[in-house]
């Protein structure tokens, strides 16, 4: 995790209830909720170009929303208009906690990289292998 990333991150939400910014591999948007307690953290996981294959669809749809750690909730959901996954996630954060925004953003990156892979593999599979002429 690239700690100066996150530091920029973690100093903008204790002025403004909104940042975006890149952690490793991921564009990730939070929003700081302070009259709930909440942050706010979503990314996309997988990227369709302009398609969304069935198996990526069927993969989201049966999971609707999961508990994660502790107070954390997780939603899947596709948007429709730029052809991604999106992984949205919810957890209680009390502003101004340093050691708490990084244990539930090493959480959430943990969670967004393992549906990275498993919506690619699933994408992967609707792909037609069209065999090269002799």
């Amino acid at each position: 995790m690239d700690s100066e990333n996150v530091k920029r991150l973690y100093k903008r939400l204790l002025v403004t209830p909104a940042a975006r910014g890149t952690v490793g591999r991921f564009d990730v948007e939070f929003q700081y909720m302070p009259t709930k307690g909440e942050l706010f953290c979503a990314t996309a996981v997988f990227y369709g170009g302009n398609y969304i294959p069935l198996s990526v669809r069927q993969a989201v749809q049966s999971t609707g929303l999961f508990a994660a750690s502790g107070s954390s909730e997780v939603r899947l959901f596709i948007d429709e208009i730029d052809y991604q996954v999106v992984l949205a996630y919810r957890s209680a954060w009390a502003v101004g906690d340093a050691e708490a925004f990084e244990r539930i953003l090493l959480d959430f990156l943990d969670l967004a990289e393992e549906w990275r892979r498993l919506l690619d593999e699933y994408g992967d599979q609707d792909l037609i292998r069209v065999p090269k002429p002799k």
